[in-house]
């Protein structure tokens, strides 16, 4: 029952970050106006707002206008459900659930945002940053502030070095990496995220990506943050006894 609890609740906030996804690129509130319909404007009914059965009711069309809606929608709503009965299993502190539930529901935002717009918003940075101050002081991380500052200062200046390659909310984005993650993991995620950049990359180019068209660098960030969250130092500690250090 708990985790049908949970799941719940990540659907509902799963359709909350759908409007954040939407409209905070934009610089729109996320507050007002109601939802409406992007093609006729129509007020969507609190029926067709209900995460993924709205969706499935309306048939992927507008209630009104019958404009296709996008399939993003149902598919945030379930990875962020998803993601809250992982997060749930992993940690059973509630407050590092709800620190690592809420890191993990920005990051989300911030891969879809970054796919589609090429940028960070600064607001998902700094909500974050805000958030990981509980995290860090009652966990006692406070070690984590001088790893953020080390990663910052890296992926500056490897955006300087690269001469554009890398954006300004990459380096804003490691920042939060360092806050939430500390070293062994912060430095093994960085390690999976241009791994994971540099595989993805020359299988783009193989298929017949220009090499001129910008690719996004955060999700490769993301994805290497998710890594180092949930199994960080179990493969830490496999790397050192591989390496016979330990």
């Amino acid at each position: 029952m708990d985790l049908a609890i949970i799941a719940v609740f990540g659907l509902c906030l799963g359709s909350f970050l759908n409007v954040c996804i939407f409209r905070i690129p934009k610089k729109q509130s996320i507050v007002s106006p109601p939802s409406s319909c992007m093609g006729c404007g129509k007020k969507i009914p609190p029926l067709y707002l209900v995460p993924v059965v709205g969706y499935l009711i309306s048939r992927g069309k507008c209630f009104n206008c019958k404009e296709k809606i996008s399939i993003q929608y149902p598919i945030i709503e379930i990875v962020a459900a998803v993601t809250a009965v992982i997060v749930f299993k992993f940690f059973n502190n509630i407050l590092d659930f709800i620190i690592l539930y809420n890191l993990l529901l920005v990051l989300l935002a911030i891969t879809v945002v970054d796919l589609e717009e090429m940028i960070i918003p600064d607001q998902f940075i700094i909500y974050l940053i805000i958030c990981s101050v509980p995290y860090i002081v009652v966990n006692n991380n406070y070690i984590n502030i001088l790893v953020a500052l080390g990663l910052g200062i890296a992926f500056y200046l490897i955006a300087v070095l690269s001469k554009g390659g890398m954006g300004g909310g990459d380096v804003k984005l490691a920042f939060v990496m360092g806050l939430y993650l500390g070293i062994g993991p912060g430095i093994l995620a960085v390690f999976l995220s241009f791994v994971l950049g540099g595989l993805i990359g020359i299988v783009l180019l193989l298929t017949g990506a220009s090499r001129k068209k910008a690719i996004p660098f955060a999700p490769y960030m993301v994805m290497g943050t998710v890594v180092a969250l949930f199994w960080g130092e179990k493969i830490i500690d496999l790397y050192l006894k591989w390496a016979r250090l330990i």
